[in-house]
């Protein structure tokens, strides 16, 4: 607490006024009184009692009380000055207002509390002498200054203050504050090290520029945490000997090492460090041999047993020391690994496990290690004994067919993949895998060479897997094939057998009449940036699907359009792929139709009329069903879409020779053999480009419309007022088409209303078609119904009743709404027309 030297002065003050005014008013009354002082004068002072209860007694007239305070040193002699390692007394006498000692009152001290110190308390009880001591020492051996000690009390419900200022002097120049650590064990002896099963006490001695202890001073412990923790807590408060004490835990039993313990403290406005240097030392333990669940009888084939083991300190289980050493928990996590000679070549499957209660248990499962396996269990480095287990070995169950890859192949020499890898696997009763089993192979046709590699001989041995594998080698002749495989049974004299899955041994390659072509949009909008999606359909000469990766070329007249693509074979088994045409430059074609050319490398179509697997001119085979020649020239892209290739078209030129060259009247293909097709069947070409063209119509948004039939106003045919309507349905047909008389694009809508009749069909979607302007495809028909009715009257005078034809509306309009589809952020563009209706 610091004192307050305005409101000091202003006691004093006040004090020195009250003092004197008492002084002058005692002269008077002596003077008045016949110079004894309060006789016969009413008001005057009486003499004094001291009371035990803080209050004196009085009669006459009271002033204000007072508190009066006096240091003294060590030897008793009055003092205005402590020196650093030394304290003094202070005494404040209170009298009341007549002078005369007040007991048992509560005086409350307070000074600068950052030059001293008051002790006990900074209150104390006057004694039967008025008088409340305490003691003042300097906060610090680093505090030195001049203030004042403040006291106040209160009696009979007035206050009294009093001050006395002194200064704290150095004893000379101050020395420098310490922090001395010191490591001991349980004993008390000083160590240098510490271990899992023997943690350490650390003790902090602070002491401040003099030498003295400093109590009550916090101190901040701090370590390497991967080699040891202080506990309880980092920080400890120094008793009355200046000495915070902690414990230092190693942070497991296995972490060793060298390291440091640091420590630090405020003294004063000083920072005070030290440190200490020690060791952390390892736990030596053990680890039992690995106890098996089945104990000594063999484990069944791929069957599963327990598996445990004990780690111990000493004979006692660790986990004693994991859980509570001292009152102190300490870090120790276990995990035991098993493992052995089979699980270190994938024939086993062991498991690790945590210590609990002293005790690992993990598991074993067989995976094939048929025979004896030894298994170890090590926990951090440390192995143990080992532990030999027994393995029954495995009876064969089956063979099972797993894969043929590729599951087609091309025919022998025509460039092809011609080999597909068959694997089998062999399995136990259980239906694990068994190795080291031998499998014998067969093939279900040899024709035309087809074979199996190994041949000699044509066995193969079961891998850790199972699994043994064959290859398939292709002959000359397409055909199906399969592989089958065979092992000994469980029984003697028993052989277990089974096949593959169809194996395809074919061109490989596509042909003219397998080849396909189509468009998602064969009428798009001519709009920049609108797409269609062509695609391209291949199979070969037996109809089954070219392999993955066959390369279709696409060439456009209008637009762009992506310049290849490789196809790929479906979930249905189907082999294909797309390309996607681009609405844009050019547009050259007055008619807005563009022809798309898509060719690949493939062969030409025969129909195998003599069943010999290659094309013949003798008899002619190279015709298709309906006898047109399957011959073919090079491709050309036919832009005018008459059928033949013209000067001014583009074609491929397949041979490079520099010039189109037409039907050679040869079969150009792979499926051609010298040997066995007749005499100058071949081509020297051994392939060709399959090809096919689609026109792509670049349809309008601005619609025409015209009505087709009827000619003139569509009359309904009712006559108002008859007496009866003759009025029925009417067909009208309209021709929808763009400027160019193309078909709109695909998507438009078109909508048919009426003002007078009722329309059916009214709403009809422009189909997805490329044909010519002058097709049908172009013509909508709807039909418009007359609306008129027969209205009765009955004559309320004759009773007659008579009908006639009524219609609200005699005429009106066959409205027509056209609206593309657009694309993208673009619209659709609407048109429209109107036709007169009549009755």
């Amino acid at each position: 607490m610091k004192t307050n030297l305005l409101s000091d002065r202003k006691l004093l003050s006040r004090e020195f006024a009250g003092a004197v005014g008492l002084l002058f008013l005692t002269a008077m009354l002596g003077i008045l009184g016949g110079c004894s002082p309060g006789a016969g004068i009413e008001g005057a002072p009486a003499a004094s009692t001291e009371t035990s209860s803080g209050t004196s007694t009085t009669s006459g007239t009271t002033g204000a009380p007072s508190l009066t305070l006096a240091l003294t040193d060590d030897s008793g002699a009055k003092t205005s000055s402590i020196s650093t390692n030394a304290s003094a007394t202070v005494s404040a006498t209170l009298r009341d207002a007549a002078g005369a000692l007040v007991t048992n009152a509560v005086v409350t001290f307070g000074t600068d509390t950052t030059l001293a110190t008051i002790f006990p308390a900074e209150t104390a009880l006057t004694n039967s002498s008025g008088v409340a001591r305490v003691t003042i020492k300097p906060a610090s051996s680093l505090a030195v200054g001049a203030t004042t000690i403040t006291a106040t009390a209160e009696v009979a419900g007035a206050e009294a203050t009093g001050s006395a200022n002194f200064s704290i002097e150095s004893t000379g120049t101050a020395g420098t504050p310490t922090l001395t650590l010191v490591l001991t064990d349980a004993d008390g002896a000083t160590v240098a090290s510490i271990t899992g099963v023997a943690p350490g006490t650390v003790k902090a001695t602070l002491k401040d520029g003099t030498g003295a202890a400093v109590p009550n001073a916090v101190v901040t412990f701090s370590t390497d945490t991967t080699l040891a923790d202080v506990t309880p807590a980092v920080t400890a408060l120094t008793d009355a000997s200046g000495v915070a004490t902690v414990t230092l835990q190693p942070a497991n039993l296995f972490n060793s090492g060298a390291t440091t313990i640091s420590a630090t403290a405020q003294v004063g406005t000083a920072a005070v460090t030290g440190s200490l240097g020690y060791a952390v030392g390892s736990v030596a333990f053990t680890v039992t041999a690995p106890v098996l669940g089945i104990g000594e009888v063999p484990l069944s084939a791929f069957g599963t047993t327990s598996i445990t083991a004990g780690v111990s300190i000493g004979g006692v289980p660790i986990d004693r020391y994991c859980t509570s050493l001292d009152d102190v928990l300490l870090t120790c996590k276990l995990t035991v690994v098993f493992s052995s000679i089979c699980g270190n070549a994938g024939k086993a499957v062991l498991t690790s496990a945590d210590v609990v209660g002293g005790v690992a248990r993990g598991s074993y499962r067989d995976n094939g290690c048929d025979g004896t396996d030894v298994i170890t269990a090590t926990v951090a480095g440390v192995a143990s004994p080992t532990t030999t287990l027994a393995i029954t070995p495995q009876t064969t169950g089956s063979i099972q067919f797993v894969s043929a890859t590729p599951s087609s192949i091309s025919l022998k020499g025509i460039g092809g993949t011609e080999a597909a890898l068959v694997r089998f696997k062999v399995l136990d009763t259980g239906g694990n895998p068994i190795s080291g089993k031998t499998v014998t192979f067969g093939l279900s046709t040899t024709v035309g060479g087809i074979s199996l590699t190994p041949s000699t001989p044509d066995t193969a041995t079961s891998d850790p897997d199972g699994l043994v594998l064959t290859t398939v080698n292709s002959g000359t002749v397409s055909t199906p094939v399969r592989v089958t495989a065979s092992t000994p049974g469980a029984t003697p004299g028993t052989t277990l057998i089974t096949q593959s899955n169809a194996l395809t041994i074919t061109t490989g390659i596509p042909d003219q009449d397998s080849l396909t072509l189509g468009a998602t949009k064969l009428n798009v909008e001519d709009i920049n940036g609108n797409t269609t999606v062509l695609t391209a359909r291949l199979a070969d000469h037996f109809n089954n699907p070219v392999p993955n990766g066959t390369v279709v070329n696409f060439t456009t007249e209008g637009g762009s359009i992506v310049a290849s693509c490789s196809s790929e074979i479906d979930s249905g088994g189907n082999s294909g792929c797309s390309a996607t045409l681009t609405v844009q430059e050019p547009r050259l074609a007055l008619d807005g139709r563009y022809t798309v050319l898509a060719y690949a490398v493939g062969e030409e179509s025969f129909i195998d009329l003599n069943g010999n697997g290659v094309a013949d001119l003798v008899p002619n085979e190279m015709v298709d069903q309906n006898g047109a020649s399957t011959d073919l020239s090079e491709a050309f892209r036919d832009d005018n879409e008459n059928g033949v290739r013209d000067d001014n078209e583009t074609f491929i030129d397949f041979n490079e020779n520099g010039v189109y060259d037409g039907p050679d009247g040869k079969y150009s293909g792979v499926l051609c053999d010298a040997a066995r097709s007749s005499a100058d069947t071949c081509s020297m070409y051994k392939a060709i480009h399959v090809r096919r063209s689609i026109a792509i119509i670049f349809s309008g948004s601005t619609a025409v419309i015209s009505k087709i039939a009827p000619e003139g106003d569509i009359d309904l045919g009712s006559t108002p007022g008859a007496a009866t309507c003759s009025g029925g349905s009417r067909q009208v047909d309209l021709r929808i088409v763009d400027a160019r008389g193309n078909p709109m694009p695909v998507g438009t809508t078109i909508v048919v209303t009426a003002t007078d009749g009722t329309v059916s069909e009214a709403v009809i979607t422009q189909a997805n078609t490329n044909v010519t302007p002058d097709a049908g495809a172009v013509t909508h028909t709807v039909f418009i119904r007359d609306d008129s009715s027969i209205e009765s009257t009955l004559n309320p005078v004759t009773g007659v009743t008579t009908n006639a034809c009524v219609d609200e509306t005699l005429s009106g309009v066959l409205a027509v709404t056209v609206t593309t589809p657009g694309a993208g952020n673009i619209p659709g563009t609407v048109s429209t027309r109107q036709f007169p209706v009549v009755n």
